[in-house]
């Protein structure tokens, strides 16, 4: 039996971002059960709202500080999952995101896992594989998993990007959840590292992917620039005196933490000299390091720390609560639209087809830069084409440069999603020959032919009709003379059909 999961969102005033992540939950594929909580607070706009349209379909929780760690034990407490899996509040999964991260549950020596994430546009990553020494310092630029540093007293050791993390529920009971002192910045960083310390395995997945739209917050603007330096520097001082102190010195230590407040004044100062951020940034991050270098200070050498405690446990009772408004299909099926220009009748079948709990895609034209966006239950796919070598045939007659560049860009983008998924149908339009660069490759082609689609087809046409495993759109007096005129026999006897009848067995 699969494990089951609590999802957990801790929120911040960010409403109609939660409102979005709530909303994609609906369209996980995961055989077993899962629970969603959300922990609000201290909110000052509509997020209740929000929170207490979904009730009772979830469970909810109200955090009275603005501190992520207490926000995220307040959810350790309340789950009844066997795995709580965080998520952000202006993040979107994947519908595989719950089954790819159970699978690594398999193993019981494993304490934690997360997968990859995608920034704002939800086209590159904002996070692959990292590690964290015992001075908080990290490197981000890992390119395969850091799972062999996962080790007792490590002093290097992998962690686990926050909006796409998930841990043993008896794990993290044990080490007793985030550590409370950090309210932001290395929170997860510094739970792998005790995770680690207890024997527990972390797993830095290729996979389970989740879209993080990056919204401003207390801390950052919305060109992501971090205006609030305390608890970056607070918490990474706290940090190496609480980790590091068995490996170096506490002058290293504190020459290591100096060298990093230096840091932070020259990215100000760039940030304050290319017009970013207002001279009066200066000034205040000189009072935001000094009260940080005071508290870090304290709290790292005191040896005090604030974890779930059997109180706090007792405190946050209630059952689990199984999320009863996935849309689900009987036998669901991964479908993808090529659509250079889209339109509406084009766009409404995809959203019927994702509303009967398919996962949907739409490979669309964009005028600048490559993203993808969760949009009504549909992943929209905007990609720019550029200029594409041609085939060692030439382009076929009738396809210009242009056309070409586009279906090089199509052929490109589907098997970047092919990667997250198998695919069960391709849709492409005929007459304007978009799926051109997917001749002679195996792909599950469905053709959309226009109703007066003129006899005999040409050239190119009706090569990617004789490719096609489907048609629609043709009549049924059409499919015959293609069957018996061309040797188009997908036509005569379609093996995939795009509609929302035909996908909803």
């Amino acid at each position: 039996m699969p494990p089951s999961f609590s999802i957990v969102i801790n929120t911040l005033n960010r409403a109609t971002l939660l409102a979005k992540t709530l909303d994609s939950l609906r369209w996980l594929k995961y055989r077993g059960r899962f629970e969603v909580i959300v922990v609000n607070g201290p909110s000052t706009d509509h997020s209740q709202q929000v929170i207490d349209a979904w009730l009772p379909a979830i469970r909810a929780a109200r955090c009275e500080v603005a501190n992520l760690s207490v926000s995220r034990n307040i959810g350790i407490c309340m789950a009844r999952g066997d795995i709580v899996a965080f998520i952000d509040d202006d993040a979107i999964p994947e519908p595989e995101w719950l089954e790819q991260l159970a699978r690594a549950y398999a193993d019981p020596a494993v304490g934690a896992a997360g997968g990859l994430v995608f920034d704002q546009t939800g086209y590159s990553y904002q996070y692959e594989y990292s590690s964290a020494t015992r001075l908080a310092n990290a490197n981000w630029r890992l390119t395969r998993p850091a799972d062999h540093l996962a080790y007792p007293g490590a002093f290097e050791f992998p962690y686990l990007q926050g909006t796409n993390t998930s841990f043993r529920r008896s794990a993290l009971l044990e080490v007793g959840g985030f550590d409370e002192e950090i309210e932001y910045y290395l929170d997860e960083t510094e739970l792998c590292c005790r995770l680690v310390d207890a024997g527990y395995l972390i797993r830095q997945l290729p996979n389970a992917y989740v879209h993080h739209k990056f919204a401003p917050s207390n801390i950052r603007n919305e060109h992501k620039i971090t205006r609030y330096r305390y608890p970056v520097i607070k918490n990474k001082l706290y940090f190496a005196l609480k980790h590091g102190r068995e490996y170096l010195a506490l002058a290293d230590i504190l020459e290591d933490n100096r060298r990093f407040v230096d840091e932070q004044r020259q990215e100000v100062e760039s940030h304050i000299a290319a017009g970013r951020l207002p001279a009066s940034e200066r000034e205040a991050l000189a009072g935001q390091v000094r009260s940080a270098w005071e508290r870090g200070m304290a709290r790292g050498l005191s040896g005090m720390v604030e974890y779930i405690t059997p109180e706090k446990q007792r405190a946050r009772s209630g059952d689990f609560l199984a999320f009863d408004r996935v849309i689900a299909a009987g036998t669901p099926k991964a479908l993808v639209f090529i659509a250079r220009e889209l339109h509406d009748p084009q766009a409404k079948l995809a959203r019927d087809l994702a509303a009967q709990g398919h996962i949907v895609c739409v490979i669309t034209a964009s005028p600048d830069f490559n993203r993808v966006d969760f949009e009504d239950g549909v992943w929209v796919h905007r990609i720019a084409a550029a200029r594409a070598a041609l085939p060692d045939s030439g382009l076929a007659p009738g396809m210009t440069q242009e056309a070409w560049n586009w279906a090089v860009a199509a052929r490109d983008e589907l098997r970047r999603i092919a990667t997250h998924r198998r695919l069960d149908a391709v849709e492409a339009p005929l007459a304007t020959c978009e799926a051109a660069a997917l001749l002679d490759q195996d792909w599950p082609l469905v053709s959309c032919v226009d109703a007066d689609l003129s006899l005999p087809p040409p050239p190119l046409q009706l090569a990617l009709l004789r490719q096609s495993q489907g048609l629609r759109g043709a009549s049924q007096t059409l499919r015959e003379r293609l069957a018996r005129e061309h040797a188009v026999h997908s036509a005569a006897n379609p093996a995939i059909v795009i509609d929302p009848v035909s996908t909803a067995s």
